[in-house]
């Protein structure tokens, strides 16, 4: 009843906009107070600022239309181009507007006044698409003759041109290096170009494949449009192909795929049935959601990491162009047309949201949020790369230092200039190195901080640091290098821990009614055999009975916290086979308990916390653990009874849409364990039913579902829950992670 009563009010609220049928998701919801008309006259473009505040438009007269995004009220206009199809990007602070119309002139405006900064140049072809760099120093313009045209911001002047497609740029950014600008055409290419030389450096035929029932892996060849994230590190491609069926009639079969930067697929969205598009694509920052707009004006929004219809608005005539923001929890969706509109989103659950990393960080007013690379997921395929983070509520001088794998630069002060067309000094060629940080003026208290870095190969986690008087704020991003397309089993995992518990004997001093064990021991020694026989692990401590004690499991936890001994490209696995109970609370909650071979506690009597308290691990100590452990992947499986209240503070499994290369590099902090919270976990022929299904997985071939060589944790469970249930229907094995990370814990040989 609650979902019914918000969705009624909502189709109410949005039908002053003509918006028409509103698709409810599990994860999103159309917002109609959010949602505005704009007065622009049937624009042919728009596009929003980085911070999603401000949206422009070309209206068909040509003018340059400026809109506030909360209220929709216009906050300028001026006349730009003669009309007819244009293309618009905003600088990533803000600060520029860039615009190209059918007139051939391609001209920078100051974002705040309108004022006319530079007339780039006339170039030869319809308008296509425009990209600023990073520190906003270059312009790219890729047109429908499929040439990309590369300009100073201020100065005009050109510094390169190349060949980059045999069609029209339909999608095109600066990688987050500031060197390179990445595009894709009608030709259905991917091209990387060098932005000083105009030198092709890679060029890769896209996999565009869809499996369809009566033609499997059916290859398409048309592309209608694509759009890509700000930095270029993911790609929307559109497609379509007509299909002659038997009897002469012919149906036309229609795509969403997602590419990252260097070419690789992640995924097909939508359904070959509804996916509708032809005119336009555009997609968030976030890379999350991505919205197709048709002919016929309906506009599609959806939901990349669930692959679901998230949204869809009707009645938007004449669709030319769409652009996506994101502020906060909310999307915003602009919609160039007959009557142009923004269309609003709001994530409807964030509180299952357990970010592991923050990309900007807020702390007495100090701010800071990471310009580029921005996306939630970069992979890059060269190890150069230039960070921009914005800085706002300075007071002072800023000292500044960065940190990238674990290297760190030192602190110093930064001298800040107002002089926009600095040239960045090239990073040192060594990996882990950095070059000398630049700042920005971007306005009173507001910095703009550029540095150069050479990446390793593999996951490159950076942190950066800004300190101004006593107040000092972080932001940290992962950003991963992967030279080829394939993975290089030895570089995923640079050293594998695991510990592994088993208890049957319980002989603490004041114990009370706790039952031997038959099977725990067998089941720790077992895994601990597989861990490090099968799957290489290196470092396997293995604590049974009398050795698994309070103090000696504290202690073991305690040193994967340990950031000198666990590496951020590591694997930790943690299984514990023993005793779990659940305490009564003053409050009538129930609290969960693992118990170490010397718990001092009475089994009979559950209404006392204090003696479990003292001597025993609380379930919720390893969701914890789990954040505090700097490995990239961290697995928890534990069997016991009740073990799944220990799942309780993360978050359900999200769907995997990822290519195993983002589950190989990115976070992941997951547990499996043996049944939900309220149910016990049997054991019987000298295993746990749960431990028994476990072993069973790592030796049969049919537990990697998709065939490719690794044992994901996701795929793990899925063999494990059918398995269990089998073998006792009244135990429910349960999954959850404790970050929002897209990677999987793999294992493989």
């Amino acid at each position: 009843m609650k979902y019914l009563f918000r969705l009624t009010v909502l189709l109410a609220a949005i039908a002053s906009l003509s918006l028409g049928q509103i698709v409810q998701s599990d994860h999103y919801v159309v917002n109609a107070g959010l949602s505005k008309s704009l007065s622009a006259a049937n624009p042919t473009a728009v596009a929003f600022s980085r911070d999603g505040s401000m949206v422009a438009a070309i209206d068909k007269s040509g003018a340059l239309d400026l809109f506030n995004v909360t209220s929709g009220a216009s906050a300028g206009t001026t006349a730009a181009h003669s009309g007819g199809k244009a293309a618009l990007t905003f600088s990533p602070d803000g600060s520029y507007i860039a615009s190209w119309g059918s007139d051939q002139k391609v001209i920078v405006w100051d974002a705040k006044s309108l004022s006319q900064v530079k007339m780039e140049a006339t170039s030869g072809g319809k308008p296509g698409c425009l990209a600023f760099s990073g520190d906003e120093t270059k312009l790219a313009c890729g047109g429908e003759d499929g040439t990309i045209r590369v300009f100073g911001v201020t100065s005009g002047t050109q510094t390169a041109s190349y060949k980059a497609h045999g069609g029209a740029v339909v999608a095109m950014a600066f990688e987050p290096s500031g060197d390179t600008v990445v595009s894709v055409g009608k030709d259905r290419k991917m091209t990387t170009g060098d932005a000083s030389s105009g030198q092709i450096l890679n060029q890769k035929f896209l996999p565009i494949k869809v499996h369809f029932d009566n033609k499997p892996e059916d290859e398409f060849d048309r592309i209608a449009s694509a759009a890509c994230t700000p930095d270029g590190s993911m790609f929307a491609i559109g497609g379509y192909s007509d299909y002659r069926q038997l009897g002469g009639m012919t149906v036309r079969f229609e795509f969403i795929s997602l590419y990252d930067g260097s070419g690789r697929h992640l995924v097909t969205i939508g359904d070959k049935t509804a996916v509708n598009l032809s005119d336009d694509l555009s997609i968030s920052p976030d890379g999350k959601l991505v919205c197709s707009g048709a002919s016929g004006g309906r506009l599609r929004i959806w939901d990349v990491e669930h692959n679901q219809l998230c949204g869809q608005v009707t009645g938007q005539n004449g669709i030319k162009m769409t652009a996506a923001a994101k502020t906060g929890n909310n999307y915003y969706f602009a919609v160039a047309c007959a009557t142009p509109n923004i269309v609003a989103l709001t994530a409807s659950d964030p509180v299952k949201i357990l970010p592991t990393e923050q990309d900007k960080g807020v702390s007495n007013g100090l701010s800071i949020e990471f310009a580029s690379p921005s996306e939630f997921a970069p992979i890059v395929s060269h190890p150069k790369l230039e960070i921009n983070a914005i800085v706002t509520g300075l007071d002072g001088k800023p000292s500044y230092s960065i940190d990238i794998a674990g290297h760190s630069t030192d602190e110093g002060s930064v001298e800040v200039s107002d002089n926009k067309d600095l040239v960045v000094v090239p990073a040192p060629s060594d990996a882990g190195a950095a070059g000398p940080p630049i700042a920005i003026k971007l306005g009173n208290g507001s910095v703009r901080l550029s540095q150069d870095l050479t990446l390793y190969e593999g996951p490159n986690r950076i942190k950066v640091t800004v300190h101004d008087g006593s107040k000092q704020v972080t932001a940290v991003k992962t950003v991963c290098y992967i030279p080829g397309d394939d993975l290089d089993k030895a570089k995923i995992y640079s050293t594998s821990h695991a510990i592994v518990i088993g208890i049957n004997k319980y002989t603490g001093k004041n114990s009370k009614n706790i039952p031997a064990l038959s099977a725990a021991v067998a089941d720790a020694t077992d895994v601990a055999k597989v861990l490090k026989d099968q799957y290489g692990f290196q470092d396997v401590q293995t604590l049974t009975d009398a050795d698994a004690t309070h103090d000696k499991i504290e202690k073991a936890f305690h040193a994967l916290a340990d950031a000198g001994t666990v590496k951020p490209n590591d694997r930790v696995v943690i299984f514990w086979s023993g005793h779990g109970q659940t305490v009564t609370t003053s409050d009538g909650g129930q609290v969960g308990f693992l118990l170490p071979s010397d718990a001092q506690v009475d089994f009979s009597n559950l209404d006392n916390a204090r003696p479990y308290l003292d001597t025993c691990v609380a379930m919720t100590e390893l969701s914890q653990l789990a954040r505090e452990i700097p490995a990239k992947h961290v697995l928890i499986l534990v069997d016991a009874c009740f073990s799944g209240l220990a799942a309780r503070t993360g978050s359900a499994n999200p769907t995997g849409v990822f290519q195993l290369v983002h589950k190989a590099y990115f976070d992941a902090k997951e547990i499996i364990t043996a049944s939900s919270g309220s149910e016990t976990a049997k054991e019987a022929n000298g295993h746990g039913y749960f431990t028994k299904a476990l072993l069973e997985a790592f030796q049969d071939p049919a537990a990697d579902e998709n065939k490719d060589g690794y044992l994901e944790a996701d795929e793990l469970y899925h063999y494990l829950l059918p398995k269990v249930q089998q073998a006792n229907s009244s135990q429910s094995p349960q999954m959850a992670r404790f970050s929002l990370g897209i990677g999987e814990t793999l294992f493989f040989k």
